[in-house]
């Protein structure tokens, strides 16, 4: 229908062009880009209009790009773009820019006037210097960022952050890795009576024996679990009750003595 290579030919046409762009010390800008609601359009006006509109588009990407970038259909309403030879990562910036313009000008079937927006998402290589596969995803990931906030609009794949939420995902494994180790150890700070010199209760604080850095406190390792369910309280509720049911049994502590709980809420 639009005439356009598919993924697999692009995924060959991309790393054709990553391994030149690393022999010649140059930048390669993809673009994924899906159209904003496009199944709107395809229910109002029926799917053989829809095709046309596609068309249409295919077109329009075409005239925008450059004689050597690439375009390919991915899948239904995504295309993918590719240009390489940028002398600078913000080379592939005023055409992707003037690409959107043109996708915005109100396309006329039938008489009728259909206007169709797009969400882009563009990662550079090599300051993205992930496989052919791998700048695809980045790519994609940027463009369903793009519609997050707002639609019709490009957004750029960011290669710090997401090096962030890799590691952060790294470092949660490790710590539920440090659970089912029983890594996680509890010291107990005795609550005393000063009138009777009793022990009333004793205070739960959780430390991690981590085998490389030694014993962490809780703010060297909370932030790894803020945000997600918490891993490690149920454990240690446990391990408490284990640990001073022998001291209460040897009358160690009243039997009403009390136990506080030190690890903040997300443990």
């Amino acid at each position: 229908m639009t005439g356009l290579p598919n993924r697999t030919l692009m995924l060959e046409r991309l790393e054709q062009l990553r391994l030149r762009a690393c022999r010649d010390q140059s930048h390669l800008a993809l673009g994924f880009l899906d159209l904003d609601r496009f199944g709107v359009v395809n229910e109002r006006y029926g799917h053989a209009r829809g095709d046309r509109i596609l068309a249409e588009i295919a077109s329009r990407l075409r005239a925008t790009l450059r004689p050597g970038d690439t375009l390919a259909r991915i899948d239904g309403d995504e295309f993918a773009l590719l240009m390489d030879a940028l002398p600078h990562p913000e080379a592939a910036s005023p055409a992707i820019e003037h690409l959107l313009t043109q996708l915005a000008i109100p396309m006329i079937d039938n008489g009728e006037a259909i206007r169709i927006s797009a969400s882009l998402g563009l990662t550079i290589f090599p300051e993205d210097e992930g496989d052919s596969e791998t700048l695809l995803r980045h790519a994609t990931q940027a463009m369903y960022r793009a519609k997050e906030l707002g639609r019709d609009r490009i957004h750029l794949f960011d290669v710090a952050q997401d090096q962030a939420l890799v590691a952060r995902i790294d470092d949660l494994k490790h710590f539920r890795d440090a659970i089912e180790r029983n890594e996680l150890v509890l010291h107990y700070q005795p609550k005393v009576d000063l009138g009777t010199g009793d022990i009333v209760g004793a205070e739960a604080l959780i430390r991690w024996q981590h085998p490389g850095r030694g014993l962490l406190h809780p703010t060297d390792f909370l932030t790894i679990v803020d945000g997600s369910e918490r891993p490690g309280r149920r454990r240690a509720s446990h391990q408490t009750r284990q640990d001073l049911r022998p001291q209460r049994d040897r009358g160690g502590a009243r039997n009403d003595g009390r136990l506080a709980w030190a690890a903040p809420a997300r443990l």
